[in-house]
């Protein structure tokens, strides 16, 4: 993170406000595990936006018999790995979804703004895609993700129970 942060905000690791996780995929032979229940979201979707429509859907026995977790309106997901350009955009979830295990789901702390906090990641697109794992294929890792650098502002009277506004 570069840049000069105003008077009393500090840095920390993203994990220090959110909880970072990922998701998973239901066994694709198994007819019952999708339908057209639970929104999906793979890599491919993350696109610097919210997402209110993903592709494809699983079904509540899919999000039960895998690794799949539904994630809440407002999670931000970071694109772990993907082809070309893919890894390290941002999106934030408009809808509940679950997701694939190549998607981050970062789920903030009550005091703090998603919106804030999503327009930070996709400042640091470049930044967050060089944290990569070198290898056969550049992939980011949960323990990547959960190690990003973001400002944190200071805590006061006034927004202690609700997070600042910025403006």
């Amino acid at each position: 993170m570069k840049g000069k942060l105003p008077e009393g905000w500090k840095v920390n690791a993203i994990d220090k406000i959110a909880t970072v996780t990922s998701g998973g995929t239901p066994d694709r032979k198994e007819k019952a595990f999708w339908g057209n229940e639970i929104p999906w979201v793979t890599t491919s979707e993350i696109q610097f936006s919210t997402i209110y429509y993903t592709t494809e859907k699983i079904t509540a026995l899919g999000l039960k018999h895998s690794s799949a977790k539904l994630f809440p309106v407002n999670t931000i997901l970071i694109a772990m790995y993907g082809q070309g350009k893919t890894r390290g955009k941002v999106a934030k979830l408009g809808i509940e979804a679950a997701t694939n295990q190549a998607c981050a789901a970062v789920i903030l702390k009550s005091c703090y703004d998603v919106d804030f906090y999503l327009q930070f990641l996709m400042s640091q697109y470049n930044h967050i895609r060089e944290m990569s794992n070198c290898g056969s294929q550049e992939n980011l890792s949960a323990a990547l993700v959960k190690s990003i650098l973001v400002p944190i502002p200071p805590r006061t009277k006034e927004n202690r129970g609700n997070f600042m506004h910025l403006g």
